[in-house]
């Protein structure tokens, strides 16, 4: 829910420069819709919607590092 909020905030500034790129906002809906299938820990034990499967467990974890890396470079500024 965070990263939406926050992509829907990147959308909605309308300032000559803008604090994050257009391309941000996209990335973070992205990665917020990844983060869904890990709500089925609370429901399933076992097998790929569990605990440890890959449903639940790599899913929210990459989409977080794919996340990450980008808006990690475009929110520290370049030195001059």
């Amino acid at each position: 829910m965070w990263t939406w909020a926050l992509g829907l905030s990147i959308l909605l500034d309308r300032s000559d420069k803008p604090a994050f790129p257009r391309w941000s906002a996209y990335l973070s809906f992205w990665a917020g819709l990844l983060y869904i299938p890990g709500n089925t820990v609370w429901f399933v034990k076992h097998g790929v919607f569990g605990w440890r499967g890959l449903v639940c467990l790599y899913t929210p974890i990459g989409a977080f590092g794919i996340w990450v890396l980008p808006s990690r470079t475009s929110t520290i500024p370049e030195h001059q």
